[in-house]
């Protein structure tokens, strides 16, 4: 397994990790989580056009027949491959953090769209303001994949990637498919 990811290419990983996450007969969504969310969305497209012509099938359909709700809408948005890599914005930050707090924004649609700083930005004013971590705001509001995916695209792939690794490692059994997956080649 540790071999498989070693040796292929960029593009074949995020193949890989694709296929993990449609499974045979449901969605894993540990591998959904970090194939959307901890990937460059250039790298996003690219598998989903790879996926696509490999399977004769739409990812976009596939995810309706087998996702739902929240979940459902955070992949679709993040499989668009459209969000900002690199801009931050202060004042749109402190806005953003006030129209989560006040229900003004969508989670989901927020967080999917802007950078990872950009999110780091949005926290700090958040918890600023609201002397609670955007991040508790998330688990108040989510559970599950969706509170797994949000709290990734709070923290950035780098960070997240960290955590999962700790995470794989700690415990009585480690994850080895887990740490087999983070390798250099994940880090965005």
């Amino acid at each position: 397994y540790l071999a498989k990811f070693l040796v292929v290419q960029e593009e074949q990983a995020d193949s890989m990790i694709l296929d993990l996450a449609m499974g045979e007969e449901t969605v894993d969504h540990a591998a959904m989580v970090e194939f959307l969310c901890a990937r460059h969305p250039k790298r996003v497209r690219a598998a989903k056009t790879a996926w696509e012509q490999r399977n004769d099938d739409s990812l976009v359909d596939k995810l309706c027949d087998n996702l739902g709700g929240d979940m459902e809408r955070l992949a679709l948005r993040m499989l668009k491959g459209k969000r900002d890599t690199e801009d931050t914005d202060e004042a749109l930050a402190r806005k953003q953090a006030h129209q989560l707090h006040d229900g003004g924004a969508d989670y989901i649609e927020v967080l999917c769209d802007n950078s990872p700083a950009q999110n780091m930005l949005v926290a700090k004013f958040f918890e600023e303001s609201y002397d609670m971590s955007l991040r508790r705001a998330i688990t108040n509001e989510f559970s599950g994949p969706v509170k797994s995916a949000l709290h990734a695209l709070l923290i950035g792939p780098t960070e997240w990637y960290a955590s999962q690794l700790k995470a794989a490692l700690s415990g009585d059994e480690i994850d080895d498919k887990k740490v087999c997956r983070i390798d250099r080649k994940s880090v965005v």
